[in-house]
């Protein structure tokens, strides 16, 4: 549709709706199916997004989770000392742990400013970006938490006590990731449901 029939009748609409002339008024309908269908499809690539977007801060998770309990399967407290350890380069294992965690709270931040800036900047998708924006959060400050225990165990040792609240830790951002994956999930389920619905017979 021409942008000049899109702006007929939104001076039109300014002063009637629908217009009493005929041909005005099949100019509104037609501005009018245009600019919903836009909204739809603007809603459906956000859905898309956010699945993107999840599952990559989901993989993260769990590249994060796995490498650290290899670091803890190979460090001090894995158990006691007779116990054998994994045979791997301790110090490496850390490393990589918290490069997978820094790309994870870069990702997790950056994810977190989309959904602020689509609420603001595009009501027609607020509501999956309202569904999302509090388990985001919650699960942001649980890898921050996370990674801030994280570099203070590795920085004083690795004391015994750091280690168990790590551990637990740990539990509480996979509880969080599970619970952002099936906000998710409901949130895009409710939508394809109202798409039905609305959708003409």
């Amino acid at each position: 549709m021409d942008i000049v029939y899109i702006e007929t009748s939104i001076v039109s609409h300014a002063t009637a709706w629908p217009s009493s002339d005929p041909a005005t008024s099949v100019l509104q309908i037609q501005a009018k199916r245009w600019l919903d269908e836009q909204a739809t499809n603007r809603a459906r690539l956000s859905r898309y997004n956010d699945r993107v977007w999840i599952r990559a801060i989901a993989t993260l998770t769990a590249l994060a989770v796995f490498a650290g309990t290899v670091v803890t399967a190979a460090g001090p407290h894995a158990g006691n000392e007779s116990a054998p350890r994994l045979d791997v380069d301790l110090p490496a294992a850390a490393r990589l742990h918290g490069l997978v965690v820094v790309w994870l709270l870069l990702v997790s931040t950056t994810y977190i400013i989309v959904l602020r800036r689509r609420v603001v900047e595009d009501p027609g998708v607020q509501d999956s970006a309202h569904a999302l924006t509090r388990p985001m959060r919650l699960f942001g400050l649980a890898v921050a938490a996370q990674g801030a225990i994280g570099y203070i165990q590795y920085f004083n040792s690795t004391p015994a006590l750091l280690v168990w609240f790590h551990i637990l830790g740990a539990c509480v951002v996979w509880i969080a990731v599970v619970r952002l994956v099936l906000a998710e999930h409901d949130s895009r389920g409710a939508a394809v449901e109202v798409d039905r619905v609305l959708q003409p017979s």
